[in-house]
């Protein structure tokens, strides 16, 4: 349903046989896959943390904002992800071509990126980590510059901008089921934690969560010790934060253990909106570029801009 900013008698699709997309006019013929729920719009979503990084809410990712302008092969872009240390996190990798995806902006015009959260070479072609299945000497990208999507050789050089979040899983370590990326809980749900565990792994494990994305030495105590069954139901906390993230280890082999993030915690604490609130709000949904949103929890009575950001979000769901 998206058309073309720059050429309005078109509108964009995918071709499903290799994955990339290409506009089309209007009057031609193509085929139609239809889809019900929430129409995904606007850029609500994205959070800015600050001037190093953001959180997609909708995706439970963490983006770098301002990447490097150094151009690399597709092999240093992912060693050079690997390295990276941003804000206090050294766990980013590039991204996947669904999550690069995910950020290209179709309502911009000259590029296709929102330049009030990202910094840059916007109109320009960025690597992810997806290899092309019929050319493996070939990997996806997005050029921000028109939107579109394709494959280049990995031995050609474009630029690079980091992600972190997910689960890195392996057969060896815990495996965390629930809860979900991306997941909004509220303050007094009762959250489900579930996890995997290898068979040779019997000890009991520990629970933790960080409000902070998971910095190191951030991660608080949920359970201590308790049985590896795979289940855990735990209480959500007054705490207020979009960079949830838990960790569940063994109690003495914690090397296997695993994490899994960003989800969301929401605390609304008064029915009362104040209108300051209101406008920080619509600001944000807008892209209002100097308005920085401040991930910590709230104090005092009235409703803080997390919960109207909240508010919002339920209101747009209702049929």
């Amino acid at each position: 349903s998206t058309f073309h900013v720059n050429y309005p008698d078109g509108a964009w699709g995918i071709i499903f046989r290799q994955g990339d997309d290409n506009y089309n006019p209007k009057s031609s013929s193509k085929y139609v896959r239809a889809v019900r729920g929430k129409k995904i719009s606007s850029f609500a979503n994205l959070i800015i943390n600050n001037n190093e990084t953001l959180t997609d809410i909708n995706t439970g990712l963490m983006w770098q904002r301002n990447p490097t302008e150094i151009e690399m092969t597709w092999q240093k872009a992912l060693e050079y992800s690997e390295k990276l240390s941003i804000s206090g996190y050294n766990d980013w990798r590039l991204p996947t071509i669904k999550e690069l995806r995910s950020i290209a902006d179709y309502a911009q015009i000259d590029k296709s990126i929102n330049e009030g959260f990202f910094y840059g070479l916007l109109s320009a072609f960025y690597w992810s980590s997806t290899t092309y299945h019929a050319l493996i000497d070939s990997a996806w990208g997005v050029n921000f510059g028109s939107g579109f999507v394709y494959y280049r050789t990995k031995s050609s050089q474009y630029l690079v901008r980091v992600v972190r979040g997910g689960q890195s899983q392996s057969l060896d370590h815990l495996i965390i089921k629930s809860p979900k990326q991306a997941s909004k809980w509220h303050t007094g749900n009762k959250m489900l934690i579930k996890w995997w565990t290898p068979p040779y792994i019997s000890e009991n494990v520990s629970i933790f969560i960080s409000y902070e994305g998971g910095k190191i030495d951030t991660y608080i105590p949920i359970a201590n010790s308790i049985s590896n069954d795979g289940e855990f139901e735990w209480t959500v906390t007054q705490l207020t934060s979009l960079n949830c993230m838990i960790k569940i280890t063994p109690v003495s082999e914690s090397e296997y253990g695993a994490k899994q993030g960003l989800f969301s915690i929401f605390k609304i604490t008064s029915p009362i909106v104040n209108l300051s609130d209101v406008i920080n709000c619509l600001r944000l949904i807008s892209g209002y570029p100097e308005l920085l949103y401040n991930d910590r929890p709230f104090l005092g009575d009235n409703l803080g801009l997390q919960d109207v950001i909240f508010l919002f979000q339920k209101i747009s769901e209702i049929k």
